[in-house]
C-alpha cells in the first residue's frame, strides 16, 4: 500500500510542477517602478442609500433569531402589528436597531370579492357579463359586452333582477342603463336614436 500512496503522492507532485512552470512569471524589476494604486472604496453609501437593512415585515413574531447577525445602528422593517419576544427587544435596546413599520396594505385598498355564478346553465345577463365594478356591495355594478351598465346592488333576489333586467333590455330601445337594486321599483335610462 505503501508503494501505491509514493506512486500518487508523485503524480501530485508531477502535475503542480506543470502547473506552475505554466503560470507566467512577473518580472520584479517591473513590481519597483508601479506605484500602489489609490481605491477609495465607499461601502457606507449603498447602506445609507437603503431604507432598511432587513426585511421581517412578513413575520408577526420577531424572535432574537431574526436580529442575530445585525449590526449597531441597523434599520429593520417589521410588520405593522410585530410583536417581540422579551430578548428580541432587549436586542433592539442593546444595538439601537430602528425598527421601520411597514403600513398594511388594506388601509387604502378595500376589495369585496365578487362571486358571479348560477346553477343549472346560468342567468342571461351572466352570458353576457363583460365586467363587474364593485366598489361596495351596494354598488356592484354589472357592464355588459354592449357596453350597457346594470346596477343590481346585493346578489339578494338576483334571478328576479336578472329576469326584469333581461325584460328591459328586450321590451325597449337604446338603454344604456339599468338599475335593479330595488328589484320592484327598477329604472333605465337610454338613448334617444335620433341624436
Amino acid at each position: 500500500m505503501s508503494d501505491k500512496s509514493d506512486e500518487t503522492r508523485d503524480r501530485v507532485r508531477a502535475l503542480v510542477r506543470q502547473v506552475l512552470e505554466s503560470v507566467p512569471v512577473e518580472d520584479d524589476a517591473a513590481l519597483v517602478d508601479v506605484a500602489p494604486e489609490h481605491v477609495v472604496v465607499n461601502s457606507l453609501r449603498e447602506k445609507a442609500e437603503r431604507e432598511y437593512d432587513r426585511d421581517e415585515s412578513a413575520k408577526s413574531l420577531i424572535t432574537e433569531d431574526d436580529l442575530r447577525g445585525l449590526d449597531f445602528g441597523s434599520r429593520v422593517r417589521v410588520s405593522e402589528n410585530a410583536k417581540f419576544t422579551p430578548l428580541a427587544s432587549d436586542i433592539v435596546g442593546e444595538k439601537g436597531i430602528t425598527l421601520i413599520r411597514k403600513k398594511s396594505r388594506s388601509e387604502g385598498l378595500k376589495v369585496a370579492s365578487v362571486g358571479i355564478g348560477a346553477d343549472h346553465g346560468g342567468y342571461p345577463m351572466k352570458e353576457q357579463l363583460k365586467t363587474v365594478s364593485a366598489p361596495t356591495i351596494d354598488k356592484t355594478a354589472l357592464i355588459t359586452k354592449s357596453d350597457i351598465q346594470i346596477m343590481v346592488g346585493s346578489a339578494e333576489d338576483i334571478a328576479k333582477k336578472d329576469r326584469v333586467a333581461q325584460k328591459i333590455l328586450a321590451d325597449e330601445q337604446g338603454v344604456v342603463y339599468v338599475n335593479v337594486r330595488v328589484v320592484d321599483r327598477a329604472t333605465w335610462r337610454g338613448l334617444d336614436e335620433g341624436n
